[in-house]
């Protein structure tokens, strides 16, 4: 019966053998000896790809498997890489926000220096034209200090004189005993002026000022000692 078959039929064709395509060719019918690829049954579907898979269960199952555990392991590095860029945004954005806050201080710092230093000369130039204006006061009082000392001097030492010399006063008028008196008040009045003076802690208007009031006291010392001479005599 087999050799029935294979003679009459000949023998089916399994793919492109070699040996198939020599029987073929030997004992060759067209109508039934029709060459024909053969069957394969798809076990699954690809999900990847949506393509029929005709390789065994278990094999396509461990490819599937690694696939998914390659999947995956892109995902988990995708996610890696991306939570890298996300804390590498987040440094650069803090240490934008720290350079900001360390130039907004400087410039701070900055505003607040230039605040003083303009304060400061601001104040200088203040005291400055204080200290000038006090020592054209103090060179008024000396200049009014020395022409009262001119008013006065010659009368108060002739005064003097004859007091010492006569021991009496019955040749002085009235007017010349009232002379300390007034001499002493316009004086008076020039050390009023002089402790009205602000010295804004410039020594050169201190000393200038204490050298002044030193000559006015001495003066008046002088002229309280004719006074008491003349109070002694009446």
């Amino acid at each position: 019966m087999n050799d029935f078959y294979t003679s009459f039929f000949g023998r089916p064709s399994f793919g492109d053998h070699p040996s198939n395509y020599i029987r073929r060719q030997s004992n060759f019918d067209p109508f039934w000896d029709v060459p024909r690829q053969p069957r394969r049954r798809a076990y699954a579907v690809d999900p990847f790809t949506g393509e029929p898979v005709y390789a065994r269960r278990r094999q396509y199952e461990d490819s599937v498997d690694e696939r998914e555990a390659y999947r995956q392991a892109q995902e988990a590095a995708l996610q890696r890489k991306q939570e890298a860029i996300r804390r590498r945004k987040e440094a650069l954005k803090r240490q934008k926000a720290e350079e900001e806050r360390k130039r907004a201080i400087a410039l701070q710092r900055y505003e607040q220096a230039a605040t003083t230093i303009q304060s400061t000369f601001r104040g200088w130039q203040t005291r400055r034209k204080n200290i000038l204006e006090q020592l054209k006061t103090l060179r008024d009082i000396s200049d009014n200090a020395n022409s009262i000392v001119d008013k006065y001097a010659e009368d108060l030492l002739r005064v003097e004189e004859i007091a010492e010399q006569e021991k009496s006063i019955e040749n002085l008028s009235k007017r010349d005993l009232l002379l300390p008196r007034a001499f002493e008040e316009e004086l008076l009045k020039q050390l009023f002026r002089l402790d009205a003076i602000q010295t804004f802690g410039c020594p050169l208007l201190r000393n200038r000022r204490k050298e002044i009031v030193s000559e006015l006291q001495r003066i008046l010392s002088d002229n309280d000692r004719i006074k008491k001479l003349l109070s002694s005599l009446q």
